[in-house]
């Protein structure tokens, strides 16, 4: 048998901390470059529609996405569709490597959370009444939800080193590896806090895994999951190696490290679940786990931690996300090639997996509600201040709450209705998103009546007035800041270019032909030159049907059906009906399957 000091000589080159060598950052900082993953070439040799759904589905996971106008040239219409985000590929992973300056993150901090107005002097600006102006902030949040702020500050971050290290603290924090377990009674918010804290801190100093994973273990909040020594020890092995306890030997082995943890222990909720130890308890006995003798807890986390498992256990519990519903030979062969590159950090298996030709070319899952709907905001250019909807400055807070907040989750499109409750589960959140009857109804009435057809907080239109707290305006998905006129990029457009760029948006591809007709018969003025309403039939005759009974249609003297104005005439074209033609095309949008799934290139 092996004996401990060799053991501890081994653990220690694998992961003791050490002075880094120049060599040592370096690779650490490397992303990783293959024959598996989309390069620029081949991404470029994709369709201008490819291209754009691509580009969509690399961002969509960060919960960011690309609008149609900052990635097609579209000031002279969508007929010839011209790429202006050329490098696109390059680039994205470059700003995965870049951090924001500390005035970007202050003034991002400063949106999320308001400020108050200064004069030139520094002093605060005052109303008439001696009260000092301020900026609202763009969020509100409820106190024992540490996750909403974090999805905020995904959102608001630009692309870039920071964003993606928050991003990947909140992910890894929803799989079984980190995952605080919300709903156990041995857990509450300072267990989701810590472990975002822990996890962002982690990452963003390049901790590799095994030292992050070495460090995790130890902690209160990951005790308070497991409750015992052996459930400590059997957690930890399914977790981080792969191994469950499916043998005699396993199960032995199990029992072994449970005993060399037997000093620790949680309290009762008497005494608020606090890991402690009790020396009586600690062992003295040398007993073999995984093949070496141990004494100690601490001796069995460093067998863990540099366990030649960690790695491809690591990448296949993320791939398992990422390629929900691949056959098992392409998941394990991405994982292989990921892991015959020596990955020695989370951002490069993440990356790996984002950037793999098997995810963008070839995989098609449904979206998980945050790949969904912040993707679809962020391409849209989301104002929660100018939203009197769901999707307001609480929004984040309606929908990103745990399960045990009764007052939101009583909204039935709460995230954990969809079954996507972050940071409940003890087993993390299931790689397959919930489609169920129930879980679907939620995630689909969240969509539709909350972002797609609450036009308000994307369109771009809307702007303080009288009764509101002054917050900035931006230019929206349609109008510039603040007023109903299109915006330079797609003031040119005719019908069908408005149409395009709906579903270029939302779906990543053109309106069919007969979407194109039908869409575009509704928005031309007068319905001049096109097919008469009669002639479309299915899901699309529902919607002109139902464009006439909200009042948003008119149906003109020859039967033409068009966009209803001020004064009872058809005149689709006048700008200021954009919104509303692009309101009713998504809500058909919203009941198409191809909505709630990533696309494969055909």
């Amino acid at each position: 048998m092996r004996q401990l000091t060799l053991l501890v000589t081994a653990l220690l080159a694998l992961v003791a901390c050490q002075p880094e060598q120049p060599e040592t950052l370096e690779r650490k900082n490397a992303l990783l470059d293959g024959d598996f993953m989309l390069s620029q070439s081949s991404f470029n040799s994709l369709s201008k529609e490819d291209q754009y759904m691509v580009a969509n589905k690399i961002l969509a996971p960060m919960m960011k996405g690309i609008a149609v106008d900052d990635f097609f040239e579209t000031s002279n219409g969508l007929d010839n569709l011209n790429v202006k985000a050329t490098n696109f590929v390059n680039n994205t992973l470059s700003a995965l490597n870049t951090d924001l300056s500390t005035a970007q993150i202050n003034a991002i901090n400063q949106d999320i959370f308001g400020y108050d107005l200064l004069n030139d002097d520094g002093t605060p600006m005052m109303d008439e009444d001696g009260n000092t102006l301020s900026v609202q902030s763009k969020y509100r949040f409820d106190g024992s939800e540490p996750q909403q702020q974090l999805v905020a500050r995904m959102y608001e971050m630009p692309i870039s080193k920071n964003q993606f290290n928050a991003w990947m603290a909140y992910f890894l924090a929803n799989t079984i590896m980190f995952s605080p377990a919300r709903e156990m009674e041995s857990t509450d918010s300072n267990d989701v806090y810590t472990v975002l804290s822990f996890l962002e801190t982690e990452l963003s100093a390049e901790t590799p895994i095994r030292d992050i994973i070495r460090k995790w273990m130890p902690r209160q909040s990951r005790f308070r999951v497991a409750r015992s020594p052996e459930n400590q020890v059997l957690e930890i092995k399914e977790n981080y190696l792969g191994i469950f306890n499916d043998l005699p030997e396993e199960i032995a082995d199990t029992q072994s490290g449970a005993q060399a943890c037997s000093e620790y222990y949680l309290t009762d909720d008497s005494e608020d679940y606090t890991l402690r130890s009790d020396p009586a308890n600690k062992n003295t006995t040398q007993v073999l786990f995984q093949g070496y003798y141990v004494t100690t807890c601490e001796e069995v986390y460093d067998i863990v931690a540099g366990h030649p498992n960690v790695i491809p256990r690591v990448t296949e519990v993320l791939i398992n996300y990422f390629l929900s519903g691949r056959p098992q030979s392409a998941r394990h062969s991405l994982r292989n090639a990921i892991v015959e590159q020596e990955p020695t950090t989370f951002k490069q298996i993440f990356t790996g997996i984002i950037f793999s030709r098997e995810f963008l070319l070839n995989t098609r899952r449904p979206k998980s509600f945050e790949e969904n709907a912040m993707a679809f905001l962020h391409r849209a250019h989301w104002n929660a201040q100018a939203n009197s909807g769901n999707m307001n400055r609480d929004g984040i807070r309606n929908v990103f709450a745990s399960r045990s907040n009764n007052f939101r989750t009583n909204d039935k499109k709460n995230m954990t209705n969809m079954g996507q409750a972050p940071m409940e589960y003890k087993i993390g959140r299931y790689p397959d998103v919930p489609m169920d009857v129930l879980s679907f109804a939620a995630y689909h009435k969240a969509m539709r009546e909350d972002i797609l057809i609450s036009q308000s907080s994307w369109s771009g239109s809307r702007h303080p007035d009288e009764n509101d707290e002054l917050f900035p305006v931006y230019d929206g998905a349609l109008y510039e800041a603040g007023w109903e006129k299109l915006k330079p990029s797609i003031e040119n457009f005719d019908a069908e270019d408005l149409i395009n760029f709906t579903f270029l948006m939302t779906l990543g591809r053109k309106a069919t032909t007969e979407e194109s007709i039908t869409f575009d018969y509704i928005s031309d003025s007068g319905g001049n030159n096109q097919p008469a309403a009669t002639t479309v039939t299915g899901e699309l005759e529902f919607f002109l049907m139902e464009g006439l009974r909200r009042g948003k249609f008119y149906t003109d003297d020859d039967d033409s059906i068009c966009i209803r104005t001020d004064n009872g005439r058809c005149d689709g074209e006048r700008e200021y009906n954009a919104d509303d033609i692009m309101e009713i095309m998504l809500d058909y949008i919203s009941r198409l399957p191809e909505f709630y799934y990533f696309s494969t290139v055909q």
